[in-house]
């Protein structure tokens, strides 16, 4: 198959972050990436149900394709968002990312037979983040994260598509597993570049929510008894490695700690429920990998 056959469905969930969206959009853009526009589409599946991005897209964005999402979870709307893709590949990736130029040519350059699932380099360029924010990096590969990946979308479908239990986060650590158990090879593309700036960290009941995730792996690994308090200290280690690479204190750590103690009765009152429901969901199946989650 020769470059310029090759169609690409770039796939971007998003829910409420119209002013991160035209960042992103921005750079993909006919002119600005480096293949020419009809070697590519751009879908926007949208969770938002307190606004939405389609009145963006149709006056300042008409080249994109608004869908509207599920709302079930950034995996579901992933999903979704590849329901009405054209392209024999899916580009991944995030609201909140700044794809490079070259971005899409660099998956295309790299193309190799009989390999469907590519991941390529994200960056942070702000030399310096707040205590309260992230900066997710993935400069040497093998993490996989939807916020920068190709997949052959026949493969996506037939393989399983993102796990739709995992509702605020872990869809993608989940589906990279599931990869590597079955020994699927996918190839890091450092060309492939898109830059992540900064985040705000999930705080709270937000950050409560995400260790729904956690559980659902455990008894998906085919791992058993996962108790509330294991939970709770894996969210206190992370906290505490956390301040310790921030280094000192200062009111930005000690503003941290209500969020904190919110997040952890949020945990407390929520984690037997969900522990009992993925224990038996999972409890006759076969282990879909092996991973530990503590």
């Amino acid at each position: 198959m020769s470059e310029s056959s090759i169609l690409i469905s770039v796939v971007i969930p998003t829910r409420h972050r119209n002013d991160l969206l035209r960042i992103c959009l921005d750079q993909l853009a006919p002119g600005v990436q480096t293949i020419p526009a009809d070697q590519y589409e751009v879908i926007v599946t949208d969770d938002g149900n307190e606004s939405t991005a389609e009145a963006l897209l149709k006056e300042h964005y008409p080249w994109v394709r608004w869908v509207a999402g599920p709302r079930k979870g950034p995996g579901a709307n992933r999903n979704s968002g590849v329901e009405h893709a054209r392209g024999e590949w899916i580009a991944f990736t995030d609201d909140d990312c700044i794809p490079k130029p070259d971005w899409l040519e660099g998956y295309i350059k790299t193309l190799t037979p009989n390999t469907f699932v590519y991941e390529g380099q994200t960056i942070c360029n702000e030399e310096y983040c707040p205590f309260t924010h992230e900066t997710p990096t993935n400069t040497t590969g093998k993490k996989l994260w939807a916020c920068n990946l190709l997949i052959n979308r026949q493969f996506f479908i037939e393989f399983g598509k993102y796990d739709i239990d995992f509702s605020f986060s872990n869809e993608d650590a989940d589906f990279r597993e599931r990869l590597q158990h079955q020994k699927i090879l996918f190839l890091f593309v450092p060309i492939a570049m898109v830059e992540h700036p900064p985040r705000l960290k999930r705080l709270g009941v937000a950050s409560g929510q995400t260790k729904e995730g956690i559980i659902t792996i455990h008894y998906k690994s085919g791992n058993r008894g996962l108790s509330t308090l294991r939970l709770i200290k894996l969210i206190l280690v992370t906290w505490h490695s956390t301040y310790k690479q921030w280094g000192h204190l200062s009111h930005e750590v000690f503003r941290s700690l209500w969020p904190l103690a919110q997040e952890l009765v949020y945990v407390a009152i929520h984690a037997p429920r969900w522990s009992h429901k993925y224990y038996l969901k999972y409890k006759d199946q076969p282990p879909s990998y092996h991973f530990r989650v503590m």
